[in-house]
């Protein structure tokens, strides 16, 4: 039985990895230096303990290698190995092993490759990337690693490069149709509105807020504080959506289950706030109850009580108060 040298063995590993490599791409992968790359030409050299060197992950800035490899253990699988000049199915599964192995190899240098061709390990030129790209989305970057595998660093950046143009040009053009829709016909004139449009924001928020603290000054009083949201709303003006929307059509229930136990303003309310009768039973009953339990009832009460739309349990509460059916105290 004839035993090989370990180390002779993994010198002969590496050479033929490196010559296939070679014929299959053009270049030599292994041992070029990780950090000589277009993206990064001066190799890194943060001082030992810092935050920058323990980001590195145990790259050795002197050799341009990294302390651990990927599948770091890849040689304890052949370091037993042994050919024998009789056993020839033996030898074939020794040979498997060893392809095996080289296989490992390649995809160790494959990894060490993308490294050194995209500079992943120049954290400068990371952070640079994160800034220029952050308009685009917290997670772009991430989403364009995989294509690492496919493109060459130079076109990889073209692409993600096209990809924020397209999306400034995009902002560009909702800009133009922002500006023509408010009557700007003049490029020069976007400055001053854009101007304009801020400070009618800022005046804006700063009215929100003052109306806010009012409301909450007068909180206990809760007709004051009623009156003053009414008035707010008719200053403000009708919701967004508003204009031009018609109102609902009032609901037919004159063939719905319930409809005869309803008084004729109940039917009318029930029509315009098109609420079916069976429901507004329910509803009329639940507050009657809480007012026989508490001996009052309050409109903050009855919209904790029944969890509808506020608007339609105020008037709700308007028509049992009017009918006599329920009081404030």
């Amino acid at each position: 039985m004839k035993k090989l040298n370990y180390s002779m063995l993994l010198l002969i590993m590496e050479l033929e990895t490196e010559i296939q490599l070679e014929e299959t791409t053009g270049e030599i992968h292994h041992p070029t230096p990780v950090a000589c790359t277009n993206f990064s030409q001066d190799p890194p050299r943060p001082v030992v303990g810092s935050t920058m060197y323990q980001e590195m992950a145990g790259y050795m800035p002197s050799r341009g290698d990294f302390s651990y490899e990927h599948d770091d253990f890849a040689e304890l699988d052949i370091k037993e190995l042994a050919f024998e000049d009789d056993e020839p199915l033996w030898n074939d599964l020794q040979m498997a092993v060893l392809d095996i192995y080289q296989s490992r190899l390649k995809e160790r240098c494959r990894r060490k490759w993308l490294i050194k061709e995209y500079g992943l390990l120049n954290m400068k030129r990371n952070l640079e990337d994160t800034k220029r790209y952050a308009i685009l989305g917290s997670g772009f970057l991430d989403t364009m690693k995989p294509l690492m595998h496919l493109f060459t660093p130079h076109k990889l950046y073209k692409f993600m490069e096209g990809l924020l143009w397209e999306y400034k040009a995009k902002q560009r053009i909702q800009l133009l149709q922002e500006c023509r829709s408010a009557g700007i016909t003049r490029s020069h004139s976007i400055s001053t509105y854009l101007r304009l449009k801020r400070k009618q924001e800022e005046n804006k928020r700063r009215n929100r807020r003052t109306a806010l603290d009012e409301v909450l000054s007068r909180i206990k009083d809760e007709g004051s504080c009623h009156n003053l949201i009414r008035k707010q709303v008719l200053k403000d003006g009708p919701l967004e959506g508003g204009p031009g929307r018609r109102p609902a059509p009032p609901l037919n229930i004159a063939t719905m289950l319930g409809f005869d136990k309803l008084t004729s303003k109940e039917r009318d309310l029930c029509s315009s706030l098109r609420i079916i009768p069976s429901s507004f039973l329910q509803y009329k009953s639940t507050l009657i109850n809480e007012y026989r339990k508490l001996g009052s009832l309050r409109l903050a009460n009855a919209r904790s009580v029944i969890k509808i739309d506020v608007n339609k349990t105020r008037k709700i509460y308007d028509l049992l108060l009017e009918e006599g059916l329920i009081s404030k105290s």
